[in-house]
């Protein structure tokens, strides 16, 4: 194989391509011996057609693909290695690009057209001033811009009557000079943009037509020149002459009016999109129990928008009692709470997406009830408040198996506490008010709540949806 480049002037050069037999022989072969193993052919055996039959039927095919393949790596990697910039690709010269013969085969040539980089030096200093344009875009322009975009890539709709540019399917029909159908006349279908009729009385009589609807109209009337008033016809351009100026066009479908605002139909949303999810949470705090209490929460969605949660606190197993001056304490507190995605307040019930149905950042008001007491040197105290209270938090689901849920907020709390002195009884309603209840600490009827909780997301939401079919 040899490749001469041969310049014609400053942008212009050929490239020749001299193929040898050498070059291409062996890749021959080896793919004839390819097809002869897959080839069918009635009479012979699959695999034991002769290798002369081959040749004959798939011979020339092969070497056509062969030799394209071989010269266009070739000329890619001359043009590469010889870091030669060309505008474009190699194009078949016209002229003399393909010497040899498929018949007998011996040496190709192909010449190729390049166009070569120009090298263009623009000598610019400090000196050089240039006008600086500020392009005016005003309303005007961009209705014009959004109405081209809408016209190239949106999407077709059906509309109910021709618009100042809709687009008509149709059916022409030929008639004869009485308006009758022409036998053996033209009988097409074809579409017509109204924004390229031009005559107003064919445009007036289209505009308002509904699907249905018959109109007489001259072919050239609804096109743009002979080829295109042809290809409307579904015929040669120099048949015009021999047809009727006279069509019968009974419109089939009418579809989208460029420049009009169409309120498409909302997508029909559903829940299918989260059937695979887990749809239940069993968590545990590990941050409440460096505050002497063990929380549990079960958390169920009951859309991706919302769901509800349910916790359980046992006030006094943990690892507070290990700080210095902390005192014994034993309860419960039981919480419930109802959860909303912030991401999902300001849209339709099945238009919100989250990565999972559990997943995101979420607002929680809650109320709940805590008892204890409290088991202190000098008294006793026994508590039973009641707490309303608002959370912000964010729940990420890893592998759809396991959560990490962490949250602040604030509450408001109060009820009836009891103190009891070791040397002087009882004393109810005392000033001193405060609460902690694991994740919820606080005083004078106001506390904060914060917490970090892993757990376990379970169930599949698709099954809820089932049973809840089941019961209607």
């Amino acid at each position: 194989m040899n490749i001469v480049r041969e310049d014609i002037d400053a942008l212009n050069a050929t490239l020749k391509v001299v193929v040898s037999p050498k070059d291409y022989e062996s890749k021959v072969s080896n793919a004839l011996i390819k097809y002869s193993k897959t080839a069918k052919i009635p009479g012979f055996r699959d695999g034991k057609i002769p290798m002369g039959m081959i040749k004959k039927q798939y011979g020339k095919g092969v070497l056509s693909e062969e030799l394209n393949r071989f010269v266009n790596e070739s000329l890619h990697n001359y043009i590469t290695e010889n870091k030669i910039d060309i505008l474009g690709n190699p194009i078949p010269s016209e002229a003399n690009g393909f010497k040899g013969d498929f018949e007998k085969p011996t040496e190709f040539e192909f010449t190729y057209d390049i166009g070569l980089v120009p090298d263009i030096k623009v000598a610019l200093s400090s000196k050089n001033k240039f006008n600086y344009y500020k392009v005016k875009v005003d309303k005007k322009l961009i209705e014009k811009q959004t109405e081209d975009l809408r016209r190239r890539y949106g999407k077709l709709v059906s509309v109910g009557e021709v618009g100042e540019k809709d687009m008509i399917l149709a059916q022409f029909v030929e008639l004869n000079e009485d308006q009758s159908i022409k036998e053996a006349g033209v009988l097409h279908s074809s579409t017509i943009s109204m924004e390229f009729v031009e005559d107003e009385k064919t445009t007036k009589e289209l505009l308002g037509k509904k699907v249905g609807d018959k109109v007489i109209v001259d072919p050239a009337k609804v096109s743009k020149g002979g080829k295109d008033t042809a290809a409307m016809l579904g015929v040669k351009e120099d048949e015009l002459n021999d047809l009727s100026n006279e069509f019968q066009m009974t419109i089939t479908e009418i579809k989208f009016a460029y420049g009009k605002e169409y309120k498409e139909e909302e997508s029909i949303m559903t829940d299918d999109y989260f059937t695979e999810d887990q749809n239940m949470v069993l968590s545990l705090s590990m941050s409440s129990m460096l505050f002497d209490a063990i929380i549990i929460s079960f958390d169920k969605a009951i859309d991706p928008k919302s769901g509800f949660q349910i916790t359980g606190k046992l006030l006094g197993i943990g690892f507070g009692p290990s700080f210095e001056n902390w005192y014994n304490r034993s309860g419960f507190d039981l919480e419930v709470g109802y959860k909303l995605k912030f991401s999902g307040l300001k849209k339709k019930k099945w238009e919100y997406r989250p990565n999972h149905l559990l997943s995101g950042r979420y607002i929680m008001p809650s109320v709940g009830f805590t008892t204890y007491s409290e088991d202190r040197s000098s008294s006793q105290i026994k508590k039973n408040l009641i707490h309303l209270g608002l959370k912000f938090g964010n729940l990420k689901i890893i592998q759809k198996l396991i959560i990490v849920d962490y949250y602040t907020g604030f509450a408001y709390f109060g009820g009836s506490k009891k103190r009891t002195l070791n040397s002087y009884g009882s004393d109810v309603d005392f000033e001193y008010n405060d609460i902690n209840a694991g994740d919820l600490l606080g005083s004078g009827n106001f506390a904060v709540t914060f917490g970090f909780k892993v757990g376990l997301a379970f169930g599949q939401y698709g099954e809820q949806k089932e049973k809840l079919k089941r019961r209607k």
